[in-house]
């Protein structure tokens, strides 16, 4: 535990609010990792692009404050005036600290009005992704202003954490960061929640994809992929490439059933119940989805990409496999036809999953940056 109080505020992703994680069904994964820290001494406040309806979620961080657009203000000017607005609260924090790349500069805003030191996290980094999707996807994204964000917090913040050793390369060769202020601390996993159950028989054939339903996460291979092949796909997730999805699924007479979001903490039974979990994104940076499905044991077909490659372990704790159809393909039929070989890459990753990801851990790691900042800076 840390000799005194810390007072570490935290800035949501930038036009994010407290009550858009709870209709994601993501509230509670999100704040277990602060509740830990809470637990460790910590006083946590979180800094919110929402209205005055994320005050409602106060019982869901309890002991927290929480900073909103409570005056209902116009987003741009709350953007650009929250160092302002919160300032009775900002003075008087230790440590600022980014949730994603993106709102780094209003939290370098507030860093140099108050002279407060900066923890810039990067869940997802951006000059990795266009590094490897395909360019009719990036066309989707201003790469310019994306990739100016990413560039701005990672020159100024004091430490910068990341979630793979692939990001660490990039942010230590590509930006010239100083070694001992980049960290390495994955997405963490309750495995309490996330774990086998044995008594859910898994459905034969049925192959599971969680998460957004759009270009980069190559969904329309994995349809392709499936054509002919004796499964049902059930997506569950929403983005703007789902009625290609469904006209592509009907046209070519391929069973997939579409749920919507559905909140966390009611996924694990669907990952109980897949035959086989699928993932075939051009990029990742260290997606929450496919260690879900491994903390739950069930067996991984994934792309053989950066965010991805890093975790399964070929033949060991999942199937890895290129993005195009018929590499797909040849993956599921592969895992769906061996009982044995989906057992054993199930209890593989399982095992890989607590042993890596589980939140004492991350919580552990996380202390140390903070210890870290305390020493350097005299907290």
């Amino acid at each position: 535990m840390l000799q005194k109080p810390l007072k570490l505020t935290l800035f949501l992703t930038k036009n994010l609010a407290l009550h858009t994680w709870a209709e994601n069904g993501t509230l509670e994964r999100e704040v277990a990792l602060y509740r830990r820290l809470q637990a460790e001494g910590l006083q946590i406040t979180i800094v919110s692009y929402g209205d005055k309806r994320d005050l409602h979620y106060q019982q869901a961080v309890p002991g927290m404050t929480i900073l909103c657009n409570q005056w209902q203000l116009p987003l741009r000017y709350y953007r650009n005036q929250l160092h302002r607005l919160h300032a009775w609260h900002l003075w008087r924090t230790h440590l600022l600290r980014t949730n994603q790349t993106s709102g780094g500069e209003i939290v370098l805003r507030v860093a140099e009005a108050y002279h407060k030191p900066v923890i810039g996290r990067c869940g997802f980094l951006w000059s990795l992704f266009f590094q490897s999707v395909p360019a009719d996807v990036v066309a989707n994204y201003e790469v310019k202003g994306l990739l100016h964000e990413e560039r701005v917090l990672l020159a100024q913040a004091q430490q910068v954490i990341v979630t793979t050793q692939a990001m660490y390369e990039v942010v230590a060769t590509q930006y010239r960061l100083d070694a001992e202020n980049i960290h390495v601390i994955p997405n963490y996993m309750l495995t309490d929640i996330f774990k086998p159950d044995n008594s859910i028989i898994r459905v034969p054939n049925r192959l599971l994809v969680v998460g957004r339903l759009s270009p980069e996460k190559n969904l329309l291979s994995v349809l392709a992929a499936a054509r002919g092949l004796d499964v049902e796909i059930l997506f569950i997730g929403s983005g703007e490439q789902e009625e290609a999805l469904r006209q592509y699924a009907a046209e070519h007479q391929i069973t997939a059933i579409f749920a919507g979001r559905i909140p966390n903490l009611e996924l694990p039974q669907f990952y109980q119940q897949a035959a086989a979990f699928v993932q075939v994104s051009f990029s990742e940076g260290n997606p929450k989805t496919l260690l879900e499905a491994m903390a739950c044991g069930t067996p991984i077909v994934a792309s053989d990409v950066p965010g991805i490659n890093t975790i399964i372990q070929h033949e060991q704790t999942g199937i890895l496999c290129d993005t195009s159809p018929d590499g797909i393909r040849a993956a599921l039929q592969r895992i769906l036809a061996d009982a044995s070989l989906r057992t054993q890459l199930g209890n593989n990753a399982r095992d890989y999953i607590v042993n890596s990801y589980a939140l004492d851990k991350i919580v552990a790691l996380e202390m140390a940056v903070l210890e870290r900042m305390r020493q350097r800076r005299q907290l």
